[in-house]
């Protein structure tokens, strides 16, 4: 009879501190957002709505006419960062159907309150290849945040290449 390194008991152990390390790495991967917007105040159905339309449009980039429609609707939630994220879902649907009609909701977002709204906004608009996007980066390095204005200029220079 062979002998063990460890009893019985510390196998057991082992293996149930293995299934759990497993479980919080799948939690944190799949479910962990959801924690997040509950902790951080975001509404979770919104939340939940557009972080599933971001991961689709990420992983397929394109959306079906419904989801892109779910999608716009949420682009004046009151949470900004709801805003940003649909922005940031945008970003993917450049060569789709869709494509004029995100870079219309990324203009409208140009003068939302937010800074960080603004910002994602011009970065979408520049995935997205708005054809106006120098004059609309101009426009905004004139912003009243310095923030917005940084994210212009980068667009300015990288149109300059």
């Amino acid at each position: 009879m062979r002998k063990r390194a460890f009893g019985k008991g510390a196998y057991f152990i082992l293996t149930m501190l293995a299934i759990l390390l497993l479980a919080v790495l799948a939690y944190r991967q799949k479910v962990g957002w959801f924690a997040h917007a509950v902790r951080y105040g975001h509404e979770p159905r919104a939340f939940v709505m557009v972080r599933s339309l971001l991961d689709k449009a990420e992983q397929t980039k394109q959306l079906s006419d419904r989801e892109f429609a779910d999608l716009v609707r949420y682009a004046d939630h009151n949470d900004p960062f709801i805003r940003v994220r649909v922005l940031t879902a945008l970003f993917y649907l450049g060569e789709t159907p869709h494509a004029n009609e995100a870079r219309e909701v990324a203009k409208a977002r140009l003068s939302d309150s937010e800074w960080l709204v603004r910002v994602y906004a011009l970065r979408a608009l520049h995935r997205l290849q708005e054809p106006d996007i120098t004059q609309i980066a101009r426009k905004m390095a004139d912003d009243v945040d310095v923030r917005v204005k940084e994210e212009a200029q980068k667009i300015l220079q990288r149109r300059a290449r």
